[in-house]
């Protein structure tokens, strides 16, 4: 087995502040992966806590059990290489603890009624095709 001992945990728990900023004020219907992540990992960690507690011992409730959010979002992210939503969601999160927030947070509103109004149901689509033809 191979544990990475340069895995800076401070730095993954930064990336995971700024990802559950993501979460938190991304407009509705946008960052979906990155919201699924964070729900993810919280899920996980209470489930740590839980077998702590089930057997017996101390489970962290502090900002020490934070370590353990930490190595789950590397080890989200190591066995998810694929996944640029979440990477995305740290740079949206990031922005909205800056001086371009307003902005950045407008833009993925507009971004997100633009695809909105590209969208259609299947129903247009199969009206759609049945007209071409």
């Amino acid at each position: 087995m191979t544990i990475p001992t340069s895995t800076p945990v401070r730095a993954f728990a930064d990336r995971l502040h700024n990802l559950e900023r993501c979460a938190e004020e991304a407009p509705e219907r946008t960052y979906l992966r990155a919201n699924a992540a964070v729900n993810a990992i919280n899920t996980a960690a209470e489930a740590v806590r839980d077998a702590f507690k089930t057997y017996g011992f101390a489970a962290l409730g502090d900002d020490r059990a934070r370590v353990v959010d930490a190595v789950l979002y590397w080890f989200l992210l190591t066995g998810n290489p694929d996944e640029p939503g979440l990477i995305t969601g740290e740079g949206f999160g990031e922005a909205m603890d800056g001086p371009e927030a307003a902005r950045v947070l407008a833009q993925a509103t507009s971004y997100r009624d633009a695809l909105d109004k590209c969208a259609m149901t299947q129903a247009e689509y199969d009206a759609a095709e049945n007209s071409n033809r």
